[in-house]
């Protein structure tokens, strides 16, 4: 892991440095004979423990035999204790043991894993909360941050070793951070000091004030961070959250296991942003854009399924090229077919209202009805008559973006096509730059639903022509001279 600094609480999260558990008061399932469990991050930035204790029984196959089913994880509940001044309580959560060791002389080591770790240190009015989060890569940030550092020394010269008290304080300032305030939320984005964080994981923090000891509901904190990763062209993974008093002190933490299954490689890979963002030229526009966006994202995310459509491009930006095509396919028609759903939509999916289509067939069904009663499947050939009101995949992708006012050109149709091959077991050519052209159409067209949807009136980055020039939200996708 990488090397960091002594850090304070609101510097970085509660894992940066292991501890210990050192007074168990429930163990759940866990061996009782167990006195401390360690607790760490490893190499991957995921949740490990390590058990050990004394006094325990030589483990037998026929007292332990689901300790040596192969391949299985032993879930423990929650598992409460103290740290060693008794005083911080701790809440180790959705635990799993992966292997237990019971010596001859009943020395017990062992080691496991946790989706959660829950610290409490007192009961005081909250009043802010910082979120920590990886892969939150940004090169220009719009503010500045001043930190004073300070330190006293004591000076003993001369023979009567006179003392004299100096203090030295250290000014740095360093553009970190950007700040937005809506009704629902305000919060700061800033960048984590390289001394604080594992540097390489690009560690950021997202600063929340509470409201007369209230902080937003836990959906809009979602929304912020699954609509700030979209404008990063990243995913952001939460790793921790700390509450604070008036005074800075840590009322409680919460640790938590990220989901990326390579998170090293994840954060070595640039982000697609989906506008430019010119945040060393124009700051204030920047927080405007992102203010703008964040009250649509609001507003749409539940009915237009935008968190579910984030989830599925996330996953397809973490697959090889080829692959990932179907997921970004997923990521649109999850919006689209919650657009239809919705009272955006003018057809609604279909030819006609479903009302008024039952109504006009209804004397042909039962006429149909009775002519194939005798044939074997005739109920599916009368579904598939009741479904034929319904838009086909291709027809409801070309109404789509129409009732959006999103024009789509060659390119566009052609990373729609492509995306079949993958889903059913074809193959590509060896023409890889052409895959790689395909893939980066595919993940503009949807930025551009995205943010069509969120109704933004800026340009779009086309990462499907060489130079990522920017175009127009309504000019279609440019591609290159060969394609």
């Amino acid at each position: 892991m990488d090397e960091v600094s002594e850090a304070l609480p609101m510097d970085w999260e509660l894992l940066k440095e292991p501890f210990v558990v050192e007074h168990i008061i429930e163990h759940g399932d866990l061996d009782p004979n167990i006195k401390n469990i360690e607790v760490y991050r490893d190499v991957d930035y995921q949740i490990k423990l390590k058990f050990s204790g004394f006094g325990a029984k030589p483990l037998s196959n026929k007292n332990h035999e689901r300790d040596y089913i192969p391949g299985r994880l032993i879930k423990i509940p929650t598992v409460r204790g103290n740290d060693k001044t008794g005083t911080t309580e701790i809440f180790i959560e959705e635990a799993f043991q992966n292997n237990i060791t019971i010596r001859g002389d009943g020395v017990i080591t062992g080691d496991g894993s946790a989706t959660r770790i829950r610290v409490y240190y007192r009961k005081l009015k909250p009043d802010w909360m910082a979120i920590w989060l990886l892969n939150g890569k940004l090169d220009h940030w719009p503010r500045t941050t001043e930190r004073i550092e300070g330190k006293s020394f004591v000076c003993r010269r001369g023979k009567h070793q006179r003392e004299r008290k100096v203090t030295l304080q250290t000014k740095h300032l360093s553009r970190d951070h950007l700040k937005v305030d809506l009704d629902e939320i305000m919060f700061i984005l800033a960048n984590v000091p390289k001394e604080f964080a594992p540097a390489k994981l690009l560690p950021v923090v997202l600063e929340i004030e509470a409201n007369n000891g209230k902080f937003p509901s836990d959906d809009i904190v979602d929304s912020v961070i699954e609509l700030v990763g979209f404008i990063l062209g990243r995913t952001l993974h939460r790793v921790d959250s700390s509450v604070f008093d008036s005074k800075n002190y840590p009322i409680e933490q919460k640790a938590v296991t990220h989901n990326a299954p390579d998170l090293r490689r994840e954060c070595d890979n640039p982000g697609h942003f989906p506008i430019p963002l010119n945040i060393s030229n124009d700051w204030i526009i920047v927080e405007r854009t992102i203010t703008t966006l964040l009250q649509q994202y609001l507003k749409q995310r539940s009915e237009l399924s935008l968190r579910n459509a984030l989830w599925r491009s996330s996953i397809a930006r973490r697959l090889p090229l080829g692959s990932n095509l179907p997921h970004f396919s997923s990521a649109i028609e999850a919006i689209m077919n919650a657009w239809f759903s919705s009272k955006s939509s003018k057809s609604g999916g279909a030819y006609l209202p479903n009302k008024e289509y039952q109504k006009r067939i209804k004397p042909a069904i039962e006429l149909i009805k009775g002519s194939i009663s005798d044939i074997n499947g005739s109920k599916k050939i009368l579904s598939k008559i009741v479904r034929a009101n319904q838009f086909g995949v291709n027809e409801k992708y070309e109404i789509f973006f129409e009732e959006l006012g999103l024009k789509i050109g060659k390119i566009e149709r052609d990373a729609l096509r492509a995306k079949n091959v993958a889903a059913h077991g074809g193959r590509f050519s060896k023409d890889y730059q052409r895959l790689v052209n395909t893939c980066r159409a595919y993940e503009t067209l949807f930025h551009r639903v995205m943010l069509r949807v969120l109704e933004f009136q800026g340009p779009y980055i086309d990462y499907s022509t060489y130079g990522f020039p920017t175009r127009k939200l309504d000019e279609p996708l440019g591609g290159n001279p060969e394609e």
